[in-house]
């Protein structure tokens, strides 16, 4: 397997995340150092690995993370095991350059939110070896440990930790030349594959970019604390047997394998899983027929969604196949099983998973696995990674009181969605805010404007009123007053209004029955009006029109009812005074005239009816008060005329 495709495959590893956008996801930039204290077999002198990585963090607990480190180290084959014959010795050889580089991906675990973190941490990748002057090697590793993380800073945080690095490899083939086997007294069949644990402490700066803070808990977080609230009965557990083939590539002398096995895991939510499994080996036919090979291993599990049709997940992961005793005898063994090894490995798959029932999955997945080897019919070659894919079906079976449930958890997407949404429209609103603002300062202004017109058009007229009645106009004070009249009652008293409780910039006229009329009275603008001894009175103000008096033709007093009024009027005046007087004096002839209009009034009252018709003017009263007059005249004059006779 060519580099290309080795970093493409590790590329996946470390971009699998970004497909599960939920709330709470952060970035984050880790620079660390390791100081690695190699395994005897190793053959490689202590020192230093250096180098950095990036990360995704799933809320407070979950981090998944891809780092890539370099070193470069001298061989030492003091402590190399196996070669305990005298004629064997290593010292005569020169140390050897050795350049380690180490890239891969590690799941961390974080048990508590505190300010001090403790936590456990597993992965997996591909370490390179470079011996000076001759060919790499590349090899799959293992990586298993525990530390602590200090959160120093609002972003920033410290770790250190104590790791297990392990891997295989093939010493003979990684670091010697034939002279060197010569001089050494041995020879490549001398040496086997060989599992190295090398434990080391890893000192890192983690700075954590977007999302949650170190200490702040996300709707994942919180989901993750009420699982393990309630202990066991808390935990969703997932149980998902399964069956596999893989296709191993010829360089890893196993034949192609059927598998029958069980991964079993929990759930943080509905798009965040952990895994473990174990697979056994059988026979391609007789799923009872038990072949001795087998593996074990765990991957996180990265659902894209949470529908409840098709839903796709990405799984990364890794694990270890152990071939057993007895693997070359099987009965579909073949012949290059002989050289068959056992070997870690790593591992990235996709697959879909349809939902059956709330508790019951079926699933479908591709996985590659990665896997490095020596080629036995070349020992002199150094050991190469190669790509093996394995086809898997398998029912996810949901346990516990908490499966089946579904959990609502906020995608980072739909939140940024919202916060976009509600940014916007608050824009608009405030856009809107501002332009009601400029409107109403618009609206001031012309009040503004209007009024100070309405006050020096109101002030002209009172001072045309007041040069009127100095003229003794009466037709052009009466013009002038109906005039003002209108002007007073369009002045109304406006109320001040608040908009989300501050004072707006505008008045706002309130509604009709709720507007005070604002009048000016003037004291000299009164008049007295006589009011008769019996009758009605008719009272009208305001400005012209909307106000009409019912009448009829009754109304007006006949020729008869004046006679009668002259008659009764001039006999009660008559009666009381001396017969021998010549002419009427002045006052009786007043007390006539009032006794006349009293007597009239009297009659043309009795006259009214309910059912009059017709509305009564200004000018139709004139002009009836006109005609009363001339024809009390001729009624007088007629009763003076008769008496004189």
């Amino acid at each position: 397997m060519r580099t290309p495709l080795l970093l493409a495959f590790l590329f996946l590893l470390g971009a699998l995340p970004a497909s599960a956008q939920i709330q709470g996801i952060g970035y984050r930039l880790t620079p660390s150092a390791n100081y690695v204290l190699f395994d005897d077999d190793a053959a490689l002198s202590d020192g230093l690995l250096y180098g950095g990585g990036v990360g995704f963090s799933f809320g407070e607990f979950i981090e998944l993370g891809g780092s890539v480190q370099f070193g470069s180290f001298e061989t030492d084959f003091e402590g190399l095991s196996g070669f305990d014959a005298p004629a064997v010795t290593f010292a005569g050889l020169a140390p050897r350059d050795v350049d380690v580089q180490r890239y891969g991906g590690a799941l961390k675990l974080n048990l508590l939110s505190t300010a001090v973190v403790p936590y456990l941490t597993a992965g997996t990748g591909i370490v390179r070896l470079n011996p000076e002057g001759l060919n790499a090697t590349r090899s799959i590793y293992l990586i298993g440990g525990a530390g602590v993380q200090f959160t120093a800073f609002d972003r920033f945080a410290l770790s250190i930790a104590a790791e297990d690095f392990a891997y295989r490899y093939n010493p003979g083939a990684t670091f010697f030349t034939p002279e060197d086997l010569t001089a050494s007294g041995v020879s490549l069949g001398d040496f086997e594959q060989t599992t190295v644990h090398n434990l080391g402490v890893r000192a890192a700066l983690n700075l954590y970019l977007g999302g949650r803070r170190p200490g702040e808990l996300t709707d994942l977080d919180r989901e993750f604390q009420r699982q393990f609230s309630g202990g066991l009965s808390g935990l969703s557990l997932v149980v998902e047997p399964f069956a596999a083939h893989a296709q191993f590539d010829d360089a890893l002398s196993l034949r192609d394998q059927t598998f029958i096995g069980a991964e079993a895991g929990f759930d943080f939510g509905p798009l965040v899983g952990v895994r473990g499994f174990y697979a056994r080996g059988t026979g391609d036919t007789n799923p009872t027929d038990i072949e001795n090979v087998q593996m074990i291993g765990g991957n996180l599990r990265l659902r894209l969604s949470e529908g409840r049709g098709l839903v796709p997940f990405l799984s990364v992961g890794g694990g270890y196949l152990d071939v057993l005793d007895g693997y070359t005898t099987d009965e579909s063994a073949e012949v290059e099983n002989v050289n068959a090894q056992d070997s870690p490995f790593a591992s990235a798959g996709l697959g879909i998973g349809f939902l059956v029932s709330p508790r019951l999955r079926a699933i479908g997945e591709v996985r590659g696995l990665l896997m490095s080897t020596q080629d036995e019919a070349d020992l002199s070659q150094p050991e190469d990674v190669y790509f093996s894919p394995m086809y898997r079906v398998g029912l996810a079976v949901g346990l516990g009181g908490k499966a089946g449930r579904r959990t609502e958890v906020v995608r980072q997407s739909e939140l940024d969605d919202e916060r976009a949404m509600m940014m916007t429209e608050r824009m608009q609103l405030e856009a809107a805010r501002d332009s009601l603002r400029a409107e109403i300062l618009s609206l001031e202004a012309r009040r503004n404007v209007e009024v100070a017109a309405s006050a020096a058009e109101r002030e002209a007229l009172r001072q045309q009123i007041a040069d009127a009645r100095a003229s003794g106009d009466a037709s052009r004070i009466a013009q002038l007053e109906r005039k003002m009249a209108e002007m007073q009652r369009d002045t109304t008293v406006v109320e001040r209004q608040t908009i989300n409780g501050e004072t707006s910039v505008v008045d706002f006229v309130v509604e009709e029955e709720d507007v005070i009329i604002e009048r000016e009275v003037e004291a000299e603008h009164m008049v007295t009006i006589p009011l008769p001894r019996e009758g009605e009175l008719y009272v009208r103000y305001g400005p012209p029109g909307g106000v009409t008096i019912e009448s009829s033709e009754a109304l007006a007093p006949s020729e008869a009812d004046l006679r009668a009024a002259v008659r009764e009027a001039l006999a009660e005046v008559l009666a009381s005074r001396d017969p021998l007087a010549p002419v009427l004096t002045e006052t009786e002839l007043a007390e006539i005239e009032n006794r006349l209009v009293t007597r009239v009034a009297a009659r043309t009252a009795q006259r009214m009816t309910p059912e009059a018709s017709g509305a009564v003017t200004m000018a139709d009263l004139e002009e009836m008060e006109q005609r009363l007059q001339a024809r009390f005249l001729d009624a007088l004059r007629q009763a003076l005329d008769e008496r004189d006779n």
